[in-house]
């Protein structure tokens, strides 16, 4: 940093260099000698990146490795030359600025008095107005389609589309001769809460026109209440498309009811759990090398 202060003030005060002799004899005659040798536009901009790399030192992953990346920095830019952009404008300008040129230097000579050199001096100044000026390309855009066509088209879309067909009712059999038949419309069934903990709980016993006499597992009693059983009459007329009174009665049915049928069901995939985890391998080595033991509480089947 304070070589770089020195770079830049030495060429423009030639008497602000350090005085020979003194303790940094060889860095001051460093200083002076570059100081010559950088441009003031190249000792501003490694000024900034220098400024730039100590405020970002902390944020480096060491202080090695933040001064050679603001040393790199350095090495990778520098200031802009005047013939840094020649050559990006298209041909397009450079054919624009010809004829500029031409057309500049004829209406000076024309209208000027003083003849040849009035074209010499305009020409110049018409050189640079064309190559500010860049290149413009005509590109004719495609006509719009007529108000009427675009209608016309919209009407033929519209009536070839055809309208979305509204689903037809399924009619749903009232079937009812095997006790699967009634778990899987009790499956169907949009209930939820404690009505449905309710008609899980029961099994059809009688199915006449427009009834339904069910049999309530006595573990379920306190479940039966008028409420619930509104809402199964609304469920399966939904269900069926026709009305149905329900009669509810306590009793022992002869088929498991879906509740009793889901317990089992989880009953046996809780077996099936202990018993994998019993014939494990590692659990068996475990249990022999630290004499350990399996707490089956803890064992839950998957899925």
């Amino acid at each position: 940093m304070g070589g770089l202060h020195g770079f830049g003030v030495i060429p423009g005060v030639p008497w602000g260099a350090p005085p020979e002799g003194g303790s940094g004899d060889r860095s001051a005659a460093l200083v002076v000698a570059m100081a010559g040798q950088l441009t003031p536009e190249d000792v501003q901009l490694y000024y900034q990146i220098a400024l730039m790399g100590q405020r970002d030192l902390p944020f480096a992953p060491d202080p090695r490795s933040g001064f050679e990346m603001t040393l790199l920095r350095m090495l990778a830019f520098r200031p802009e030359q005047p013939g840094d952009r020649e050559g990006e404008a298209p041909r397009a300008a450079s054919a624009a600025s010809g004829s500029g040129q031409s057309t500049a230097a004829q209406a000076a000579a024309s209208s000027d008095p003083a003849g040849p050199s009035a074209a010499a001096e305009a020409a110049p100044l018409a050189r640079a107005s064309a190559a500010a000026e860049p290149a413009l390309t005509l590109v004719q855009s495609k006509p719009p389609a007529p108000v009427a066509a675009v209608a016309e088209r919209e009407a033929v879309q519209t009536v070839e589309e055809p309208a979305p067909a509204a689903p037809a009712a399924v009619a749903v059999p009232m079937v009812l001769t095997e006790p699967q038949h009634w778990h899987d419309m009790v499956n169907r069934l949009e209930l939820s809460g404690l009505t449905a903990e309710l008609v899980n709980h029961c099994m059809p016993v009688e199915i006449e026109t427009g009834r339904v006499r069910l049999l309530l597992d006595p573990s379920a009693e306190a479940l039966n209440s008028d409420v619930h059983v509104g809402r199964l009459e609304v469920a399966l007329a939904a269900l069926l498309g026709r009305p149905f009174r329900v009669e509810i009665h306590v009793g022992a049915a002869a088929d498991e009811t879906p509740a009793q049928r889901a317990a089992r069901e989880r009953a046996e995939r809780q077996r099936q759990a202990e018993e994998a985890i019993a014939s494990d391998a590692n659990v068996r080595t475990l249990i022999e090398t630290f004499n350990a033991s399996v707490q089956r509480e803890s064992i839950r089947p998957m899925g």
